[in-house]
């Protein structure tokens, strides 16, 4: 379980960064909104994943 939980935060984190180097292209570009999409992507899937943790049965393994 805990490795299913670093996996996924470090695709999520991936993707936030990718999208910040994105985000330095000209603005209007489609690099520039791929970026932003990434970025906002990256941070949904973060927290639906704390969320998931956050939910989830202690006791159960």
């Amino acid at each position: 379980r805990n490795l299913e939980r670093l996996t996924s935060a470090i695709a999520f984190a991936a993707l936030v960064i990718g999208g910040s180097m994105l985000l330095l292209t000209p603005m209007g570009g489609w690099h520039h909104i791929l970026g932003e999409t990434m970025i906002v992507g990256g941070i949904v899937g973060i927290i639906i994943s704390r969320i998931r943790a956050l939910r989830r049965d202690p006791d159960q393994h």
